[in-house]
């Protein structure tokens, strides 16, 4: 393998606010940045580049020591490959070292990218057993996104165009939730329509550092006509760019194999590295028109890869250790954010997981956006190491009936066979010295806790929410449709939005029935009430369908947003109960705040709301006269003062 036995440097690594009077309980002034944390954006646009098979030696800021035969001597595999486009990417934002995915095959992989609260594979899996449920509907095979609360669904309910572009794995484009794209079809078993974006018409006289002058190049062309259409609807927007590279076929143009084959690398690590470098390039042009379009100051750009390759560079997923398997090879990656201007340069040791891109995504634009549940955590992204959260001590993968534990400096691996292994990482990074035999404690504790974190993944998350796609008999969105609803004796009510969604915060911990007015579960006989899962429902879509609302239509409106905190310490209350209440229209919303005490309250028309706080061993608070105004979003901001 010429990998050097050598001790590498392992790295663990706004909206307008409504600022309303201070209230007897209340300091209703907007709440301060946490220390070290990003201050939200004004909607900023979001472009996605997902690498394909992109193994994390394999760039020029790799700090791997895998070493290559050349012609000349042994040489660090970071030296040949060439990549000045993503280290020029990742020295402009934050760099996270430690990235892994939760999956080391593209499909499963890609799911958490997806989702919004960057769901396991497992837990996809989960939500899809229930999609379909004789109680839910049936969903044809890989068309089950069309039932998920996706990334690009939750962004368009904020103003956002999303397309997509390339490998998707989940139905067309609009079943993921996407306002535009190019996966219109599938093209067979294994593929969609639009998987070749990025390579198809990759023309070398007009692309990339090849390119003769300034010409278009036409591999991008649907990029750059989705760009023009978000201009033109001055909205923001969010991109998902996956070229299927460096993944096979191994045709890069000849023009990048060739000064590697005058190193005298084999005719596989020419191919290999050859595709990384087109990657390289199409990453290049993608940046270039941002910059192009005075676009690039306001566009976060985050990368990643689905998975990893084989230290030998075969070309054959799973030899080496890497693609398919549960090693360290197949899993770890580098993960981007760069937004120059904003996000400050900073080089990270901690470990991450792909899971945590879409929170830390929402963070950016506002932290009551963030998932209150779910196995992704929101990353800091300032000048300094410091996390917001409690930092990552393992990465815990599950996969095809196996799992790995990586806690360093040792990480476990239980095969799907049944066999088990123990690796140093510290001085055995690509895990060729198995250790189990000599570790017996360490290989039962590390065996424990993967067992256990498959169960964490699937028990009843808390709190969670009921989400409804409310339509009337043509299928189009119903906005300002009441919605009944209730848990035990206590009954709600709330209203969806201009695009007919409704979120039923923290309210669904345990089965209840749903009704509303003249509004059925679409897949249930008419007046059927529906019962939902409580693990599923925050994301899981239910569809709702029946005659529009009577009487006025409610003004548009945006949600009442706000924080918790503890009056003497100043720290968040986490799990306390928020309730707004109004009498006409009838409206009664309840959610429960967050990991940072943050909350959100959707579903209330335009109108002047009641406000109640509860939470054990604090008084509760009140506060009437909150006015919750059409096209801008009201923020709060709370002080609870403890009993004690």
């Amino acid at each position: 393998d010429n990998l050097h036995n050598v001790r590498p440097s392992f790295h663990l690594g706004f909206w307008p606010f409504l600022v309303l009077a201070t209230l007897t309980g209340w300091n209703l002034s907007p709440h301060p940045a946490a220390a070290n944390t990003v201050e939200p954006l004004p909607r900023p646009n979001i472009v996605m580049i997902i690498g394909d098979d992109h193994g994390w030696p394999y760039f020029g800021f790799s700090d791997s020591p895998q070493t290559l035969e050349t012609s000349a001597e042994p040489t660090p595999v970071h030296d040949l490959v060439d990549t000045p486009n993503l280290d020029a990417l990742a020295a402009s934002g934050a760099l996270f070292r430690n990235g892994y995915s939760t999956a080391s095959t593209c499909r499963p992989s890609l799911r958490t990218f997806l989702t919004y609260r960057g769901l396991h594979s497992l837990q996809w899996d989960e939500v899809r057993e229930n999609v379909l449920h004789p109680e839910v509907g049936t969903t044809p095979w890989r068309r089950e996104s069309a039932r998920f609360r996706t990334l690009p669904r939750e962004l368009q309910r904020y103003g956002y165009l999303s397309w997509e572009g390339g490998k998707m794995w989940e139905g067309t484009y609009r079943d993921a939730g996407f306002t535009h794209g190019m996966a219109t079809g599938m093209g067979g078993l294994y593929s969609s329509i639009g998987d070749q974006f990025g390579r198809q018409d990759w023309e070398i006289e007009n692309c990339g550092s090849t390119a003769i002058g300034h010409a278009a190049c036409a591999a991008l062309a649907p990029f750059r006509d989705f760009l023009d259409e978000a201009a033109s609807a001055q909205k923001p927007f969010y991109a998902w760019l996956a070229p299927m590279l460096p993944h096979a076929p191994f045709d890069a143009p000849a023009v990048y194999k060739a000064p590697l084959s005058e190193r005298g690398l084999t005719d596989n690590e020419v191919d290999y590295l050859a595709n990384v470098r087109w990657f390289d390039e199409f990453l290049g042009e993608v940046l270039a028109e941002l910059e192009r379009r005075n676009l690039r100051n306001n566009t976060l750009v985050v990368f990643a890869a689905d998975n990893g390759w084989g230290s030998n560079l075969e070309l054959l997923a799973g030899y080496g250790r890497g693609k398919g398997t549960l090693h360290d090879l197949g899993l770890r990656t580098p993960i981007i954010f760069s937004m120059p201007g904003q996000i400050p340069i900073s080089e990270r040791s901690g470990l991450v997981s792909t899971a945590d891109i879409a929170p830390t995504i929402l963070s950016l634009i506002d932290g009551a956006l963030v998932p209150k549940i779910g196995p992704g955590r929101t990353l800091a992204l300032g000048a300094s190491d410091e996390n917001p959260d409690p930092p990552r001590t393992e990465i815990i993968v599950h996969q095809e009936g196996g799992f790995a534990v990586l806690s360093p400096p040792w990480r476990y691996i239980n095969h799907p066979n049944g066999e088990q292994a123990l690796y140093d990482i510290a001085v055995d990074p690509f895990e060729l010295q198995n250790l189990a035999s000599a570790h017996p404690s360490v290989v039962t504790e590390l065996q424990t806790r993967g067992t256990a974190h498959s169960q964490e993944l699937l028990s009843r998350p808390k709190p969670t929410e009921l989400v409804a796609d409310v339509r009337d008999r043509e299928g189009e969105p119903a906005g300002a449709a009441r919605i009944r609803y209730r848990i035990g004796k206590t009954r709600h009510a709330a209203h969806s939005d201009s695009l007919g969604w409704v979120v039923l915060n923290g309210v669904a911990t345990r089965q209840g029935k749903l009704s509303g007015a003249n509004y059925v579960p679409s897949f249930d006989q008419p007046g059927t009430p529906l019962r939902w899962i409580p693990l599923v429902s925050s994301d899981l879509i239910l569809n709702l369908l029946g005659r529009p609302a009577r009487g006025k239509a409610l003004a548009s409106h945006e949600p009442l947003l706000g924080r918790v905190t503890d009056s003497s310490t100043s720290a968040p209350v986490t799990e306390a109960t928020v309730m707004a209440v109004s009498s006409r229209p009838k409206v009664s919303v309840a959610t429960t705040t967050g990991p940072n005490g943050e909350f959100r309250l959707d579903g209330l028309p335009a109108n002047t709301y009641k406000l109640k706080v509860r939470r054990p061993g604090y008084r509760t608070a009140k506060v009437p006269n909150i006015e919750v105004r059409p096209a801008q979003a009201t923020r709060v901001s709370v002080t609870l003062t403890s009993k004690r």
